[in-house]
C-alpha cells in the first residue's frame, strides 16, 4: 500500500463460517445454558462484605451500619446535603435520603461473608477450626435473635 492509502480488512466473518462456528458450540452454549440459567428472580444484595473471620463478631452487622450511619450524618446529614453530594434533582432528595437512613438503620450489611482465605492469613489448622466454630455459632445465634444479614457465606 502506498502512503495515505489503507487496505480494507474484513471485519467479520462469512456467515457460512458464523454458521458453522455456532453449530460446533451449540452443546456448549446448550450446556452452559443449563448449568448457569441466569437470575432466578429472587432478591439479589447490592454489595457483599467479606470480615475475616478472626474479627467477625456478633455485632459486626448492626457495627458497620452504625459506621455507615456515623459517616452519613457526618458528610450529609439531611436530604438537601445527601442530594447535593450525590446530585439528584431536588423532589427526589427527601424519598431517597429516608430510603437509604432506613435501609441502614434496618439492614445495613446485605451479604456477609466471613473470610477464612484471602482477608484471615495462614493460620495453624486449630486456630482457624476455633474460629470457624465460634464464627459458626454467632451466625446461629443472629439467625435465632433476628440481626443476621439476609445471606451469610463462609468463604
Amino acid at each position: 500500500m502506498g502512503q495515505g492509502r489503507q487496505e480494507t480488512v474484513a471485519t467479520s466473518l462469512a456467515d457460512a463460517v458464523s454458521r458453522e462456528i455456532g453449530a460446533s458450540l451449540a452443546p456448549v452454549d446448550a450446556e452452559l445454558a443449563r448449568r448457569y440459567p441466569g437470575d432466578p428472580g429472587t432478591r439479589q444484595p447490592v454489595h457483599t462484605v467479606y470480615v475475616p473471620g478472626d474479627v467477625f463478631a456478633a455485632d459486626t452487622v448492626r457495627s458497620w451500619g452504625d459506621c455507615a450511619l456515623a459517616a452519613l450524618d457526618e458528610h450529609a446529614p439531611d436530604a438537601a446535603s445527601f442530594a447535593a453530594v450525590l446530585g439528584l434533582p431536588d423532589e427526589l432528595a427527601e424519598p431517597v435520603y429516608a430510603r437509604v437512613r432506613a435501609k441502614l438503620e434496618r439492614e445495613p450489611v446485605e451479604d456477609l461473608r466471613v473470610d477464612f482465605e484471602d482477608g484471615y492469613g495462614l493460620r495453624p489448622d486449630a486456630e482457624e477450626d476455633e474460629a470457624a466454630a465460634r464464627a459458626a455459632r454467632l451466625i446461629a445465634e443472629a439467625y435465632a435473635e433476628g440481626t443476621a444479614a439476609p445471606t451469610w457465606a463462609s468463604a
